[in-house]
């Protein structure tokens, strides 16, 4: 008698579930039972030699910020590394979209190339990109540090960023188009983020050397034994997360049909695992010796709050007197973070999903994770 009772609760309740998924629809009920699967997935963290702030941090990520499969690696500077992991089906190599944690490599890559001689920060823009009867003579006073630094005169908010919409870009194979843009500040006055500015300098970098960006620095990957590192091309690979699209309020799984991805190669198109990530910027600091942290300039945004850069990085310093550097990346369902302590130390986080709560930014997390670690 009790089996049939609980077989006959069993039918009513996925009855029940079953009216509320039809009623309201897939993403509303997903977002209802988030919580469920938030308390499944906090119970089902897997660390490896990894101290209770990494297990803490994955489990405000899951509560707050809308990400069930996470990766999150604490390398440190002696080369030991903490492992934390969450998610069905997800490990230390599944494959995350670092989207806008590209740009650190791009701006590794340039100081590579710097280093070796081969280009300048202080190199025009116009040196590389002859513009003629340009619509704004502004842009001929743009150097490469701007572009590297997010002060070039470009700002998102007030022009077009093709880079990240749907449809073709002109950049970045047509460049020429650029003598028709206007600037919407003059170059070294305001900090102002915009892909424009690294895929420019992905394309500059393309021209110096002579092949596409995409080869270079494929060839410079698996040179140097960085080969799980890939560009994506658009449609989810096989080892990749699934993506959590419920508390995304414009995009679904389609954005990959429809954004330019080769237009984004230089400033969000990397993939791999966070595992893959930090020991690449490892290499980048400690056995390449690049200046990734070593701050460049203080400069104020259109807000008139100062921002404090490194090539690549923002920077800020703790009440401990602590020099953090970091850099975020966002795309559809997908977040990441990357965070270099000033004693060398890396934490790289990437997710499958975004925050219901609007003001869970991806400041806030930055904020708990130094406070917590």
């Amino acid at each position: 008698m009790m089996k049939k009772l609980m077989l006959v609760a069993a039918l009513l309740c996925v009855v029940f579930l079953y009216g509320v998924y039809t009623i309201f629809g897939s993403t509303p009920f997903l977002r209802k039972s988030y919580f469920v699967e938030a308390w499944w997935a906090k119970n089902n963290i897997h660390c490896q030699h990894a101290s209770l702030s990494s297990k803490n941090i994955l489990e405000k990520v899951i509560s707050d910020y809308g990400s069930l499969s996470n990766q999150l690696i604490y390398f440190k500077k002696n080369g030991t590394i903490e492992s934390c992991v969450s998610g069905f089906h997800v490990d230390d190599d599944t494959r995350f979209r670092y989207a806008s944690l590209t740009k650190v490599i791009t701006a590794a890559f340039f100081l590579e190339n710097e280093k070796l001689g081969l280009i300048n920060r202080e190199d025009y823009l116009q040196q590389y990109i002859k513009l003629e009867n340009s619509a704004d003579e502004r842009i001929h006073k743009i150097q490469l540090f701007n572009l590297l630094t997010h002060t070039s005169g470009f700002d998102r908010t007030k022009s077009n960023d093709p880079i990240i919409q749907e449809g073709k870009s002109w950049c970045p194979d047509h460049l020429e188009k650029l003598g028709n843009i206007r600037l919407d500040y003059a170059s070294n006055t305001k900090y102002s983020y915009d892909n424009r500015n690294y895929c420019i300098l992905g394309a500059v970098l393309a021209k110096k050397i002579g092949q596409p960006f995409n080869v270079i620095l494929n060839d410079y990957l698996a040179l140097h034994h960085f080969n799980h590192i890939k560009f994506i091309d658009g449609p989810f690979m096989q080892d990749e997360v699934n993506y959590d699209f419920r508390f995304e309020e414009y995009y679904f799984p389609s954005y990959t049909q429809k954004y330019d991805f080769y237009a984004m190669q230089s400033a969000a198109g990397l993939s791999g695992s966070a595992k893959d990530y930090a020991r690449l910027i490892h290499y980048f600091i400690d056995q390449r010796k690049l200046p990734l942290t070593q701050t460049v300039l203080e400069i104020t945004d259109t807000a008139k709050i100062t921002h404090t850069l490194s090539i690549g990085l923002q920077q800020i310093t703790t009440s401990k007197g602590e020099v953090i550097s970091y850099h975020f990346g966002a795309l559809p369902a997908s977040r990441s973070m990357l965070i270099i302590r000033g004693n060398g130390d890396i934490l790289v986080w990437t997710g499958n999903g975004v925050p219901e709560n609007k003001n869970n930014t991806d400041s806030t997390l930055l904020k708990y994770i130094i406070d917590n670690f």
